[in-house]
């Protein structure tokens, strides 16, 4: 049988009770091509075997495709690392399960525009990987309060243009927001981003279009938990700067 199979690969884990295939791992395995785009609905029987899988890494191979498989048929899934790969094609057209929490699509060819009503579709995400896509695209000037789970937004080197909305504020949870490298952004940075009570880290280190940053540092000292925040040519803290995140 199809499981039997599964449960000889490497880097599979399976549930002890019912043999059902939770986490697969098959990140730095040389693997190349595409995956078809009708995956599911091409081989249902890997939809069946797959169904309530929670993990799935595909991280650091060479897997090119114009269209994204559709995963929104792994109802349980709950991380999915594509990272380091060449998908490419418009990010606003990955269908993903309601379930994701976190969601790595770093370092692919991935174009926007990034989209509120995608945002929509990812309403438990925790933590959201962009960077180092040329999405070329503005931040979404709303939408974000649908990310109410959002606590790590890392976008850097993303050619991101325009503002940062003051909206980003509304995904109230976030700890970290990483928009380095972004040279096209402009106006200037809100300080609804600085006020965020939990915040740990505003990463906005290379945004040279960015005005100037005295009004968001007098926020800052204003503060009083621990937030660094680093800026072209500039870093600020009023505190030591925290330890690694996840």
């Amino acid at each position: 049988a199809l499981i039997n199979d599964i449960s000889k690969w490497t880097n599979v884990t399976l549930d002890p009770t019912n043999s059902r295939v939770m986490k697969l791992d098959i990140s730095a395995n040389a693997i190349h091509g595409a995956i078809p785009a009708e995956l599911f609905p091409r081989y249902p029987v890997i939809g069946v075997a797959l169904a309530h899988m929670q993990r799935l890494y595909m991280s650091d191979n060479q897997i090119s495709c114009a269209t994204v498989p559709d995963f929104s048929p792994l109802q349980q899934l709950e991380v999915l690392d594509l990272s380091e790969n060449a998908f490419h094609g418009k990010i606003a057209a990955l269908r993903l399960p309601p379930s994701i929490r976190n969601l790595d699509l770093g370092f692919n060819f991935f174009a926007g525009p990034l989209t509120a009503q995608w945002l929509r579709t990812i309403p438990r995400v925790q933590v959201l990987g962009l960077a180092g896509n040329g999405l070329s695209c503005d931040l979404p000037s709303s939408g974000w309060h649908h990310l109410q789970s959002l606590e790590h937004l890392y976008a850097s080197r993303c050619k991101l243009s325009g503002p940062v909305p003051a909206r980003l504020a509304d995904s109230q949870r976030l700890v970290t927001i990483d928009l380095g490298e972004n040279e096209c952004l402009e106006d200037s940075i809100p300080e609804s981003l600085v006020e965020l009570q939990g915040l740990q880290l505003l990463r906005l280190e290379g945004c040279r279009g960015l005005a100037d940053t005295k009004q968001v540092q007098h926020a800052l000292q204003e503060r009083s938990r621990p937030v660094c925040c680093q800026f072209w040519g500039l870093q600020a803290t009023n505190s030591p700067q925290p330890s690694s995140l996840p």
